[in-house]
């Protein structure tokens, strides 16, 4: 792969000004359509905040520059940001949640799983198995080991390949990899309380809470759950069916004769990660059961999903397997992703002058955007949703697309919940689904380089287009299908 060609300082410095005169200065162009001074200070320090994040200047960096701004204008004091920020419960829960996740990979328990079921004797020569079981496992890696699980199952693929004489620029060998990495990201879009899904997830999830409504996270993941698991479904379909790719090598494969595929044993401070890993995302699910008609339903639900978490980092950190601490809970809060968590709390703040009535800046996009979404039925609504996130997503950073996007549509979908009953959760899921269908191109998402920069896909670009938007196309349709499902039914 060629070398990405070094900015000069020029380039750096011209940007960085750039950046800096929408925070700071934007707020001296006069205001139209009663947009406010600040109101005008709200878009610029929002443009100027995704530019630093397109421009890479680094997330901390932009995020830390983009709240002493909202704090220059002087409608909120750093008190009050700090309350909304870093003292929010969506951002709290980030920390907590995170850590209790990380454990998985502390322990080793993500790579057991992940080895476990792709050594199962019942799917040991059987292709289509053996293909269903690498999705499967794709997606699991996503909330839970992230890149670091895709860069086991590339690895385990490259054996695949050398130990059956599959050249690595053969169409399957490079399909399959397509459908790894796209189920990750699915899975990275599983869980909304935790990474670049929460930042997204969250600007719908905080405007409709203003108004009285309020996404559910246990019905987000159970809809999750279906698109990744109908994807996944028609993924295979297309690539048997429709490309023909020759799967039979796969009969006389044994993946166990692999190293480190024999003799898989858990041990116990993985086999305590995973329980509280488990026990601490089945908080939502229990919540929906119980909800809040009986006591102990009511008193459960308003524990909250941070405090939860800090529970159970703080019982994984006091258990002990054989003399030893199971985790270090210092190594795993060391491990947050401040990046991420500065960015949702940034992105927080800024969204909420932006969305104040007073400042103008929501009455103005809701009456430039009226014109497209006036009289759309909530089918179509949707539709555009998960096409605008789908196809953004792959030439644009997925985190700026799904904010972007989520910041001009909150109030249309306010609007859908309040006249059809429609539950936000859904429409928060199609934007976030849709950002993370990102692979096209190496700007899509972080881990997209980990399969385009692989030598068969550098030698052959055309593949990834020929292949990737059919691919995408479905996924689209799967997400729109299910939200919409799901919209009408819950």
């Amino acid at each position: 792969m060629a070398q990405k060609k070094q900015q000069t300082m020029a380039s750096y410095c011209i940007k960085l000004l750039i950046c800096l005169l929408f925070m700071f200065a934007f707020r001296y162009i006069p205001g139209w359509h009663g947009i406010t001074p600040n109101g005008m200070s709200a878009i610029g320090i929002f443009i100027g905040l995704v530019l630093m994040i397109v421009f890479n200047f680094g997330l901390i960096q932009a995020t830390c520059l983009a709240i002493f701004a909202v704090v220059s204008t002087g409608f909120y004091t750093g008190s009050t940001v700090i309350g909304q920020t870093i003292g929010n419960n969506t951002v709290v829960q980030m920390f907590f949640i995170f850590a209790v996740c990380n454990s998985l990979i502390q322990t080793g328990a993500g790579e057991f799983i992940a080895k476990w079921l792709l050594s199962r004797k019942w799917i040991q020569g059987k292709p289509v198995l053996f293909c269903s079981m690498l999705l499967f496992v794709g997606w699991l890696c996503g909330p839970f080991m992230g890149t670091a699980g895709l860069i086991l199952l590339y690895n385990i693929l490259d054996y695949v390949d050398d130990t059956l004489g599959i050249e690595h620029s053969d169409s399957f060998s490079m399909m399959i990899r397509l459908g790894c990495q796209t189920m990750c990201m699915l899975g990275m879009a599983f869980l909304p309380f935790k990474g670049i899904a929460l930042s997204i997830f969250n600007t719908i999830n905080n405007a409709v809470k203003e108004a009285g409504y309020e996404c559910n996270y246990a019905l987000y993941m159970i809809a999750s759950f279906c698109i990744a698991l109908i994807f996944a479904i028609g993924f295979l379909f297309l690539m048997l069916k429709v490309f023909k790719d020759n799967v039979s090598p796969l009969r006389d494969l044994d993946i166990t004769k692999m190293e480190g595929m024999q003799n898989i044993k858990s041990t116990k401070p993985q086999r305590i990660s995973m329980i509280i890993t488990l026990i601490t995302i089945a908080y939502t699910l229990v919540s929906l059961i119980l909800g809040t008609k009986s006591a102990f339903g009511k008193w459960f639900g308003n524990i909250s999903l941070w405090v939860w978490g800090a529970l159970m980092l703080s019982i994984i950190g006091l258990l002990k397997a054989d003399g030893k601490p199971v985790v270090s809970t210092d190594a795993l809060m060391s491990k947050i992703q401040w990046g991420i968590t500065l960015a949702t709390a940034a992105f927080t703040v800024v969204g909420g002058m932006i969305s104040n009535p007073e400042l103008g800046v929501r009455t103005w996009i809701n009456d430039m955007l009226s014109p497209i979404f006036s009289g759309m039925s909530f089918p179509v609504f949707l539709l555009v949703v998960v096409l605008a996130s789908s196809i953004i997503t792959n030439f644009f950073s997925n985190m700026a697309t799904g904010l972007i996007i989520g910041s001009l549509i909150v109030g249309f979908s306010l609007t859908y919940c309040q006249n059809l009953g429609v539950d936000p959760t859904f429409i928060a899921l199609a934007l976030v689904q849709g950002s993370f269908f990102a692979y096209l191109t190496m700007a899509a998402a972080g881990p997209a380089p980990l399969l385009l920069a692989q030598p068969a896909y550098v030698n052959n670009p055309g593949f990834i287009w020929k292949r990737g938007i059919p691919v995408l196309i479905w996924g689209m349709i799967c997400n729109w299908g299910i939200c919409l499902l799901f919209s009408f039914i819950a």
